[in-house]
């Protein structure tokens, strides 16, 4: 008898622990995906204009400035 408390106990620990690490996990996710929606819905609320495609003249090496800064200059020549 007293095996089979032994092994309910051990039973009833382990399920005990997963609800605990469980419950810690769920509240770490949530806070994350809170912080994470926070600063995306912030980012939205800054105005961003809008780029006319005709102010994208390529300059005298025939680059478009609009992506200088987004390749290094050893991508940029073919």
């Amino acid at each position: 008898m007293a095996e089979i408390k032994g092994q309910i106990l051990g039973v009833v620990l382990v399920l005990a622990i997963f609800g605990v690490v469980g419950g810690v996990m769920v509240y770490s996710f949530q806070s994350a995906s809170n912080n994470i929606a926070n600063k995306i819905t912030s980012a939205s609320e800054d105005t961003i204009e809008p780029v006319n495609p005709a102010d994208n003249v390529p300059d005298d090496a025939g680059r478009s400035t609009d992506f200088d800064l987004a390749l290094p200059e050893g991508l940029m020549k073919f």
